[in-house]
């Protein structure tokens, strides 16, 4: 029953988005637009393999790993059964792991915080505009959430001493990797955390048990890159690039100039890149960026900051060409950031771990874009969203209660 009724708001939010972009902006194609996921999974299922044309990067077309495989594949399987123009039934698989998500997140806080404080962030989660995001856009949103709140929920029993808990974690940590890279980042952290965590008896067995299943899920992928490109990548190519494009002289630590206008790529690298494959070109790029940062400190040192920012807070806004529906993008994100902020603040006193653990999830994940470029709008940091909404909840609980006491004194 609380499914059903959670899955009826991802539909409605899903309704209410497509009538704002069907009767205000009239135009559905930044929510229809399957950019290189839908590239890829058009090639998938006309037997190309992980394939991306030269629509995309007019600089390459070939064998892929631009994109984790998670998110292509599913996309893959939905447009064989249903055809790839039928984009509700992606929508309806997106609301429907967004559902359960949620209630695995309701859990977790649940048991962290109690049982008050779970039905708040699944209230907070169902009720955010900007998270339900996640069910209208054709990205690796809500599939990456679904995978990391079973990968966290299960690291959080590791760190209480479930002995299954740790393979079961490792189990989707790998999983969540190979639908948004950024997670991997945090994965040496939770393994350090669990070390530290756990009796000295069991300490190896457990994390390698994490690790190893985590490495056994992702080595099929691995051994694939590097019979394609010759390279050892565990996830996706495009890191090096997305160096270059956050240290280069034109850099503004956005996904674009100031005033929206798309990024160059200088013609004479293109020449220079031209033949290789992807991630000998990525790699490229990548030295290109390293080399212009070490000469130039200041202005990457500059641009970090800006990516950091706008990580957190979208770039849009600030970079001159900001829209009405930014107020909501921002306002949301402002009033979730302070109010989680003073959920970690709290939760510092009487429940460190909990903040050791998520406290690295948020450092870690928005690093990676900190050291590259954020994007235009706040599909980056969805991801973490539902985690910062159990710290809102957990703030918004005892403010609620000192606000009663003292009323309750007067």
């Amino acid at each position: 029953m609380l499914f059903v009724i959670v899955f009826a708001t991802r539909l409605a939010w899903i309704g209410l988005y497509r009538s704002y972009a069907l009767y205000v902006k009239q135009s559905v194609e930044s929510q229809d637009n399957l950019f290189e996921n839908g590239n890829i999974a058009r090639n998938l299922i006309a037997g190309k393999g992980f394939f991306m044309t030269g629509e995309e990067f007019d600089h390459f077309s070939g064998p892929t790993a631009h994109k984790p495989p998670g998110f292509p594949l599913l996309l893959a399987v939905l447009f064989k059964v249903f055809g790839d123009n039928n984009l509700l039934s992606v929508r309806l698989v997106q609301a429907a792991l967004m559902s359960v998500s949620l209630l695995i997140l309701m859990r977790l806080f649940g048991r962290i915080f109690g049982a008050s404080v779970g039905l708040a962030s699944g209230i907070l989660m169902a009720l955010s505009p900007v998270l339900a995001k996640a069910d209208v856009f054709i990205e690796n949103i809500a599939l990456a959430i679904f995978l990391s709140s079973l990968f966290m929920s299960y690291l959080w029993d590791a760190l209480q001493q479930d002995d299954t808990a740790p393979m079961k974690a490792g189990l989707f940590m790998g999983f969540t990797a190979l639908t948004n890279a950024a997670f991997v980042a945090f994965y040496p952290l939770a393994l350090g955390l669990l070390w530290i965590r756990t009796p000295r008896a069991c300490r190896w067995r457990k994390c390698l048990a994490m690790a190893g299943i985590t490495f056994l899920v992702m080595l099929p992928w691995t051994l694939r890159n590097r019979i394609v490109f010759g390279r050892w990548l565990p996830v996706n190519s495009n890191y090096p690039f997305n160096v270059w494009m956050g240290s280069n002289p034109l850099a503004t630590g956005a996904f674009t100039l100031y005033g929206g206008a798309p990024f160059p790529i200088p013609a004479e690298i293109l020449r220079e890149t031209r033949g290789m494959n992807e991630a000998v070109r990525n790699s490229y790029f990548g030295k290109i960026g390293r080399r212009y940062a070490i000469e130039h400190p200041k202005h990457f040192l500059i641009t970090r900051v800006r990516a950091y920012f706008y990580f957190w807070m979208t770039s849009r806004p600030w970079m001159g060409y900001g829209k009405p529906i930014d107020i909501l993008n921002v306002g949301v994100a402002a009033m979730m950031l302070l109010s989680a902020a003073i959920g970690v603040i709290l939760a510092a006193r009487t429940q460190p771990l909990v903040v050791w653990a998520f406290g690295l999830l948020f450092m870690s994940y928005s690093s990676v874009y900190g050291f590259t470029h954020a994007d235009s709008i706040d599909r980056y940091r969805l991801p973490l969203d539902p985690y910062l909404l159990g710290f809102s909840a957990f703030a918004l609980k005892n403010i609620a209660q000192r606000v009663l006491k003292t009323l309750g004194g007067v």
